[in-house]
């Protein structure tokens, strides 16, 4: 598995780490580091890239959580955690109406 690169724009929100598979999953994006150990991580990370890169892709790219999920093809937890952690690191961020957009964009 390919080591991610490490994106941070600042410091980290206050949201907190709610398991150690997210807590694993923001290491691997905020260091550059795979994570280690527990497979639902390791799992986790592919989708934290790939949803990372349609950001990148995309610039502007604005949505409701359920525009996320059949975006990606998530069900609601896998896309509630692949955002959330993308979150914890500084590189997504929720508008006040909810939507998730990329922190600065």
């Amino acid at each position: 598995m390919a080591i991610m690169p490490a994106y941070r724009s600042g410091s980290l929100h206050a949201h907190h780490v709610s398991s150690p598979v997210l807590a694993r999953a923001q290491i691997a994006i905020s260091t550059g580091h795979e994570p280690c150990s527990d497979e639902a991580a390791m799992d986790l990370e592919p989708l934290v890239v790939r949803v990372k890169n349609e950001f990148l892709e995309m610039p502007g790219l604005c949505l409701t959580v359920p525009q996320a999920m059949r975006l990606w093809g998530l069900d609601f937890e896998d896309c509630q955690r692949v955002i959330e952690a993308l979150i914890d690191v500084s590189f997504l961020q929720r508008t006040s109406h909810g939507k998730v957009v990329r922190t600065g964009g």
